[in-house]
């Protein structure tokens, strides 16, 4: 065994938190250490609630998306997809 237990293992991993350099996943504005967890910031990975609603409305435009093959969709799926010609 290392001789480290697991709650000086949570004190290390929250030491090494505290310094890390994060940004917010929208801006890129670098985070200050109170606003890296849930605990302090509710928008969490965003600096704030703006950055989080910008990113959500990217989704719901399908700036974003996430790519699936058509070999991986079920049968329920792929009966739910559009016709090509409507």
């Amino acid at each position: 065994m290392s001789g480290h237990t697991p709650d000086s293992q949570k004190i290390v991993s929250e030491k090494l938190m505290k310094n890390k350099k994060i940004k917010c996943s929208y801006c890129g504005k670098e985070m200050k250490p109170e606003e890296k967890d849930f605990t302090n910031n509710p928008f969490t990975p965003f600096c704030s609630e703006r950055c989080k609603l910008a990113d959500l409305d990217k989704w719901f435009n399908g700036e974003y998306s996430i790519e699936q093959s058509i070999e991986e969709l079920t049968p329920e799926q792929l009966a739910d997809l559009p016709d090509e010609n409507p």
